[in-house]
């Protein structure tokens, strides 16, 4: 951006023009350094203004210029001196690079020490959807990778929530990028991938199979990952008095639509939607 020429500034009282300075001093330097080593600046460096953010600007030894403001709807905010100023999509580094050079370039403040904080984190955030607890937008201040966002939407419901995320980028929403949620709960950061503001990520519901017959709490339930059919029996509460392994039985939807009845072993693997059926002991 080139800074459009502002006036210079009216004078001071008594006829003479304040001395526009080209340094700090130490003292104040100091207080600089303090002030903002104070500041979650690991993750607020790299974020990226929007319209709603609210930043703080100081430019140091000039307290008179000290402004707090809201980006607008356009993306901009209005700073004593220079006038409007387009921030929108620009990191805080930037943007203090933007005003000093306006500064500069207008003949107010040569050399100024600019520094702008973000005081709210409102137009970036990451959209986190189905099977978690709390669906909703998080601010990508808090939540840079998809384990963080997740985890601020209260985490994947225990009882619905699938074993895989899908990830869908602001900058190319056709695209779907898988995340292996298992592999996640096993330490494998590989999965773990940054989020940014615009993105999405959908947990789809589980798959589910059913269970009927001898066990005591007959009815549907989440397959979890490699689940055999001895472990959907345990999950349904185990055999009853009168239940056997003995010809158990899975209806199962197949790719063609077609239903088929297949006897199985307890060491058989599960697959969505079955409906699994034990049966009662002859002995």
């Amino acid at each position: 951006m080139n800074p459009r020429k502002i006036p210079k500034p009216m004078a001071l009282a008594g006829g003479t023009q304040r001395p526009w300075r080209s340094g700090i001093g130490l003292n104040s330097l100091i207080l600089l350094v303090l002030a903002w080593c104070l500041a979650p600046a690991a993750l607020a460096a790299d974020y990226r203004l929007g319209p709603g953010d609210v930043v703080s600007i100081n430019v140091y030894d000039y307290p008179e210029l000290l402004t707090e403001t809201r980006v607008s709807d356009s993306g901009s905010i209005t700073f004593p001196l220079i006038g409007e100023v387009s921030v929108s999509g620009k990191t805080p580094a930037e943007i203090e690079k933007l005003i000093t050079g306006a500064l500069s370039s207008g003949g107010f403040i040569k050399q100024a020490q600019v520094h702008v904080k973000v005081q709210e984190f409102v137009s970036q955030k990451v959209s986190v959807l189905g099977e978690v607890r709390s669906p909703g937008k998080y601010s990508t201040q808090e939540a840079t990778r998809v384990t963080e966002a997740i985890a601020l939407a209260g985490g994947v419901n225990v009882e619905t929530g699938g074993d895989k995320a899908y990830l869908t980028r602001k900058d190319d929403p056709t695209k779907k990028i898988e995340i292996d949620l298992h592999a996640l709960m096993h330490a494998d950061a590989s999965h773990d991938l940054p989020v940014q503001g615009g993105d999405i990520i959908f947990v789809p519901k589980a798959a589910q199979f059913y269970i009927y017959g001898e066990v005591t709490k007959p009815g549907h339930y989440k397959i979890e990952r490699n689940m055999s059919v001895q472990q959907a029996i345990s999950v349904g509460g185990g055999l009853t008095t009168k239940g056997t392994e003995r010809g158990m039985e899975v209806r199962r939807t197949q790719p063609n639509g077609e239903q088929v009845t297949i006897e199985v072993e307890p060491t058989d693997m599960i697959k969505p939607d079955d409906v699994l059926y034990i049966y009662e002991s002859w002995f």
